[in-house]
């Protein structure tokens, strides 16, 4: 058994690293793999030798020799090759997580002292350029996309395996194989490549042994790398803006804070529940979307008539997925014994209001006719003369019309909520 040093991305696009043991380097990352990380770097610790991630090409260094203790309180001793003493410090603490106890002849309490003050340098704005940090990013969420993409494959393999042609299934390991070998690499553009290749590949050639027989799953491993092609090919694009993430990133700002908190506390966007039904209909409404491409451009009869089970039955679990939604989001709005919710408010606010402004422009109106002849009325009976008055009852009126025929209609759309604010103010 050796132990391995890792580098991984998780899904939550966070970087973390650590050691594992595994007899080899293919079993370590088929491993982390297994835990949903995709793989950055990967380097073995053992008694004898460490060997760290390999030098940038053209770069020149001294070769030290170190001692240390890892996480796991094991004593790992070799080589690392780096351009001063400082930078082999930095490397052995940053990638490695050593406890140094020797680093060639150099002093080590100066090289912690420098160690320290570059950390708080970098910490200040001193960090490598926003380029290098962008580049990095993009490569990460690039293995994340990779890693999802292979893992569903592998899954395709694993339930389908006895039913696709021998040359073809082969073919899709070679892909799985290449890719497991270039996924980390810095060349992001011919990791994409490939990983499109293989899609497109599946996509295209028929894998199936017997064709007839398998319609479902020939349209579903359709629909499943249509989509997953349309998340590579998004990849490093602009993403599209989620105001519900924009929102609860103001959350923590001074002066945006407090508006995101009244927008959240209307529509419970930020909640994580919600947020999980939300993802689910999202995911719904993609795979409905890319059925209906199915039924509308079909290879075969075969395919329309598949494609419309599955529209029915991603049709009813949407219905399911919105009524569960909109029961959470009742059951929040009247959660710790509160009676009404904001939008509630407003509207009894507004209807009780509006009673009034009508009741009285009624009364006064039918007291100031001349038919009544009475003397001596008080001059704000003959308020309904003033244009402010009669524009006050039609702006109560709107506003009142707008948030009942949203909190009836529509009670959980966000666009609704936006939609109602400049829709009484125009009124």
């Amino acid at each position: 058994m050796h132990t391995f040093h890792y580098t991984v991305v998780n899904q939550d696009k966070k970087e973390l690293s650590g050691t594992i043991e595994a007899p080899d380097e293919i079993t370590a990352r088929k491993r982390l793999n297994e835990l949903g990380f995709a793989v950055m770097s990967l380097a073995v610790l053992d008694d004898a030798t460490v060997v760290p991630a390999t030098p940038e090409t053209g770069s020149s260094g001294n070769s030290l020799n170190f001692e240390g203790i890892d996480r796991n309180n094991k004593k790992v001793r070799g080589t690392i090759t780096a351009e001063s003493p400082l930078a082999g410090f930095r490397r052995l603490m940053d990638e490695f997580h050593l406890t140094i106890t020797s680093l060639g002849d150099e002093d080590l309490a100066s090289l912690q002292g420098a160690y320290e003050d570059l950390k708080k340098k970098n910490k200040h704005g001193a960090e490598p350029s926003s380029t290098g940090s962008a580049t990095g990013s993009d490569r990460q969420e690039l293995a994340l996309t990779v890693n999802d993409t292979v893992q569903k494959i592998q899954l395709f393999l694993e339930k389908y395996g006895a039913l696709l042609k021998t040359d073809e299934k082969n073919k899709i390991k070679s892909y799985i194989d290449q890719l497991a070998r270039i996924k980390d690499s810095t060349n992001v553009e011919h990791v994409r490549a490939t990983c499109s290749k293989m899609l497109t590949y599946i996509q295209e050639h028929e894998i199936f042994e017997k064709e007839e027989d398998t319609v479902r799953e020939r349209t579903d491993i359709t629909v499943e790398t249509k989509e997953l092609l349309h998340d590579l090919e998004q990849h490093g694009l602009k993403k599209e803006i989620d105001i519900n993430e924009i929102l609860i990133q103001w959350k923590d700002r001074p002066f945006l804070g407090g508006i995101a908190h009244f927008i959240l506390s209307l529509t419970f966007a930020d909640h994580p529940d919600v947020q999980k039904l939300r993802k689910e209909l999202k995911t719904v409404k993609g795979h409905l979307w890319s059925y209906v491409k199915i039924w509308l451009h079909p290879k075969n009869s075969a395919f329309r008539q598949e494609a419309v089970e599955h529209i029915q039955s991603l049709l009813r679990e949407r219905s399911k997925i919105r009524e569960q939604l909109n029961d959470m989001i009742y059951t929040l709005k009247h959660a710790n014994g509160s009676a009404y919710t904001f939008l509630e408010k407003i509207v009894i606010l507004s209807g009780w209001l509006l009673a009034f402004y009508v009741i009285y422009y009624s009364a006064s109106f039918v007291l100031t006719m001349k038919a009544w002849n009475i003397q001596n009325l008080p001059k704000s009976l003959a308020v309904y003369h003033s244009p402010l008055f009669s524009a006050t009852i039609i702006f109560f009126f709107i506003a009142h019309s707008t948030a009942q025929i949203k909190q009836l209609f529509f009670p959980n759309s966000f666009t609704a909520t936006l939609a109602l604010i400049p829709t009484a103010i125009i009124g």
